[in-house]
């Protein structure tokens, strides 16, 4: 389930998805722009739940059967945590 969060932006009440969920459309679309994307949320949002965004990337890469959009993410991953 998509959840989203309120941020203030010049004073404006805007609502966003959370990080998890943002790894994870990004990780559905794949595009190279959406790998890099990704890249950069791990590394601002240390503390993102890399296992809940992994949950729902493994189901839709079962449903969907491909399996190398769920071995990308867990590259990506591990390079962030290299770091």
């Amino acid at each position: 389930m998509t959840k989203s969060v309120v941020h203030d932006v010049g004073g404006v009440r805007i609502r966003l998805p959370r990080v998890e969920d943002l790894l994870v459309m990004k990780a559905i679309a794949g595009r190279p722009k959406d790998l890099e994307d990704i890249r950069g949320l791990l590394a601002a949002h240390s503390s993102v739940d890399v296992v809940e965004a992994r949950g729902s990337i493994r189901e839709f890469a079962i449903a969907s059967s491909m399996p190398d959009m769920l071995d990308e993410f867990d590259k990506l991953v591990e390079r962030a945590r290299e770091r």
